[in-house]
């Protein structure tokens, strides 16, 4: 009679752990078709940073409508910056929960080696969603910021990293670190970046690393001394610029604000159309212009992935294979929306898809010069830069 009892007790917990995790469970071989069949009525909880209101409103006013309607998925926006996921997901992880609260992020670089190096991600997943491989660019689907993929995430946007000037206010934006400099120390005050505990912060260092070495091919991450000689070069320019260099500001928003009310005649950021819509709407001047140094710019992916805990995985992968659909890239490429750049090879669709890129992709006059793509370096780089700058650049 134990027996039977202790039988029906290990039955019961197996049938209830199942019945706990099934849609994980079931996910696995499923095609498309069994995918979207097992999304109906779910939620999907996006993670991801929230500070572009033109980001946020093309998930808000276009996908999240377009996922409910198409296949009945509920998509809900989470604004976190990622560093803050990433620490929720591995506090998950620690405390052994299988039920996440988080489905979908928003990755890409040096968090997306923390993600991978501590197992907060769901897996391999890209090869369930067909248009990775009916549409992504291959070239984008091996490494991030020179970490191996292997399928954990999917290429969701491309920029460069640039910078935009009031043409107002100043004539010709200086293309080289010695226009540069001249610049700065003819308009003391006029010019600042991020900190480099923010990304474009960080990114701004690193396109000054190739801008001191225009003619060097970096084939790995630079040494010490090449991230020294461009923190030695920003404290020369600290006197000259927004309050002396003594602060600086904590976030790309921060600095957009200062452009946006004329306290400063520059801003920068990865995304080469990111002040159209800001143009569009009235938060920048309608004299903004964007350019790179005429050495090139960094140009790196972001990626879409999924959390190890995920309640909603195929509700995920489904949304995942939208963002990557023609309309919902072409969408997100058009200047009056977010101006992100796509991930999709243009040349192999129809005509009538080619055209509406085209369309959508518009610039104008916006760029005052054209540039040539630099290779972002591994993300060791970011995090010695994120270590070391503020020893050398502050007073």
């Amino acid at each position: 009679m134990k027996r039977l009892l202790l039988f029906l007790v290990m039955v019961l917990i197996l049938v209830l752990a199942a019945c706990g995790n099934s849609d994980t469970a079931s996910v696995a071989g499923m095609n498309e078709s069994q995918l979207k069949q097992e999304a109906k009525g779910k939620t999907v909880h996006f993670y991801m940073w929230g500070g572009d209101k033109n980001i946020n409103a093309y998930i808000d006013n276009f996908v999240t409508p377009n996922v409910k309607n198409k296949y009945d998925i509920t998509l809900k926006r989470i604004p976190m910056d990622t560093e803050k996921f990433i620490q929720k997901l591995n506090s998950e992880k620690q405390a052994g929960k299988k039920d996440g609260s988080i489905d979908l992020v928003w990755i890409n670089g040096q968090n997306f080696k923390i993600a991978k190096d501590n197992h907060l991600l769901y897996g391999k997943i890209t090869e369930q969603i067909p248009n990775v491989a009916k549409l992504v660019d291959p070239r984008l689907t091996k490494k991030d910021a020179g970490n191996a993929i292997e399928e954990m995430e999917a290429p969701w946007g491309k920029t460069s990293f640039v910078l935009q000037y009031n043409s107002k206010e100043v004539t010709k934006p200086p293309l080289d670190l010695q226009e540069l400099t001249a610049w700065v120390k003819a308009n003391p005050g006029r010019f600042t970046y991020p900190d480099v505990a923010d990304f474009t912060g960080d990114a701004f260092v690193r396109q000054i690393i190739y801008a001191q070495n225009p003619e060097k091919t970096f084939t790995k991450a630079p040494t010490k001394s090449d991230r020294v000689k461009a923190y030695t070069y920003l404290q020369s320019l600290a006197p000259y610029l927004w309050r002396e260099g003594k602060t600086y500001p904590k976030t790309l928003q921060e600095l957009d604000q200062l452009y946006a009310q004329g306290q400063v005649d520059f801003t920068m950021g990865f995304n080469e159309r990111r002040a159209l819509p800001f143009m569009e709407d009235g938060t920048f001047p309608k004299t903004t212009r964007t350019f790179a140094f005429d050495n090139g710019a960094l140009t790196n992916a972001h990626y879409l992935s999924m959390a190890f805990n995920t309640q909603q995985p195929a509700a995920s992968l489904v949304v995942i294979n939208y963002l990557l659909s023609e309309a919902a890239q072409a969408e997100k490429l058009k200047t009056s929306v977010w101006g992100d750049g796509t991930t999709l090879l243009t040349e192999q669709m129809s005509p009538d898809w080619q055209a509406r890129f085209k369309a959508a992709g518009k610039t104008g006059n916006q760029f005052y010069n054209s540039w040539q793509a630099l290779d972002e370096f591994p993300d060791t780089t970011a995090e010695a830069i994120q270590k070391e700058w503020s020893q050398y650049v502050y007073p």
